[in-house]
């Protein structure tokens, strides 16, 4: 079943005033433009955009949390599960859960462009809010970066390897293993995950890499007990547009702690 978002329910439920709108600026007032705007919607805040917008120009019942919430599902996509969203919301209403810039658990995923070695690299970077404990301040982190050359590579000979009778002769030859930088990988535990984060901002510190731009971001919402759901920028001359959910998942705390090691990078 096609999912009943709130630009049909909209349509049914309100009567257009007598001023003439424009349909463009109408467009524009019903994207969702910033996902702080988002947020707002999500909550039902009077504050929002589009509640002060309909108060304006239109005449109208009050519009329920429900219809703003489904409003903010991407309407292009008709493999939405009609029960499944239809339970989030009913949850989300009767707890009621709010959604607050400074929850710990959503994150921006960017897909940038790295400058590295002077050739341009995709590079993930995965970000979230930090509150000051003291302050109460918050700003946004990097936790974690996703990039092929932040891992060690494949050695490309096998064989290579510290001699096991290196102590006999104080490791004399550890220079020439260590400079060996082809075959890496053998010479340091296979236990070993690299770091990347740190070797990004090693890398960083010595000016050798550069961010070029971040070319797409998406948003991953973690803090609805048993639910995840995306949030993806969809930019397009319509009323469901903006940043509008992309999928919504549920899950569990233990498949979202698996969630933030496959999807966000984090240990």
């Amino acid at each position: 079943m096609k999912l009943y978002l709130f630009l049909i329910s909209l349509l049914t439920a309100i009567q257009v005033s007598a001023q003439s709108i424009n349909f463009s600026n109408e467009n524009f007032a019903f994207e969702v433009k910033q996902i702080d705007e988002f947020i707002e919607r999500f909550n039902n805040s009077e504050k929002t955009l589009i509640n002060q917008y309909l108060k304006e120009n239109y005449s109208a019942e009050d519009i329920s949390r429900s219809d703003l919430i489904k409003s903010l599902f991407n309407q292009s996509d008709k493999s939405w599960k009609l029960n499944e969203v239809t339970e989030f919301i009913k949850q989300v209403n009767n707890k009621p859960y709010m959604l607050h810039f400074d929850d710990e658990d959503w994150y921006a995923k960017l897909n940038c462009t790295v400058i590295y070695q002077g050739d341009e690299i995709p590079m993930t970077m995965i970000m979230n809010i930090e509150k000051n404990p003291r302050s109460n301040a918050v700003k946004w982190v990097i936790t974690s970066v996703d990039a092929d050359f932040l891992s060690l590579p494949e050695s490309l000979d096998k064989s290579k390897s510290i001699n096991p009778a290196s102590h006999g002769t104080n490791f004399v030859s550890l220079d020439r293993a260590l400079d060996d930088t082809s075959n890496m990988k053998n010479y340091v535990s296979r236990d070993f995950v690299p770091d990347q984060l740190t070797l990004f901002m090693s890398l960083l510190s010595c000016k050798n890499i550069s961010i070029k731009q971040v070319d797409k971001i998406e948003y991953h919402f973690l803090q609805i007990d048993g639910w995840t759901f995306t949030v993806k920028n969809f930019e397009r001359n319509e009323k469901n547009s903006g940043w509008l959910v992309s999928s919504l998942t549920k899950m569990d705390d233990h498949q979202k702690n698996e969630f933030k090691k496959r999807v966000l990078n984090l240990k």
